[in-house]
């Protein structure tokens, strides 16, 4: 069910600013959740290791897109 204007609204008045610079880590393997992202502007590259544990890019996410959502409401570690 999509929220109604006065959720949106206040929805809107809770949420506060960030910004990243390019190589910041929005979260971090393993953290607990503390934020739940809203992309604006800009692309998110998400990173993980292989099983020789390199690091490979596994997706990005751009305007619009949600990170961390379900770690923030499931209260669950980062994975």
């Amino acid at each position: 069910k999509p929220l109604s204007k006065r959720e949106l609204v206040q929805l809107a008045d809770a949420l506060q600013p960030h910004t990243c610079e390019a190589g910041d880590y929005m979260i971090r393997y393993g953290q607990e959740p503390d934020w739940f992202y809203v992309i604006v502007e800009g692309v998110v590259e998400v990173r993980g290791r292989d099983s020789a544990e390199k690091t490979i890019k596994v997706c990005e996410f751009g305007e619009g897109d949600c990170v961390g959502e379900l770690e923030f409401i499931n209260n669950h570690k980062t994975v």
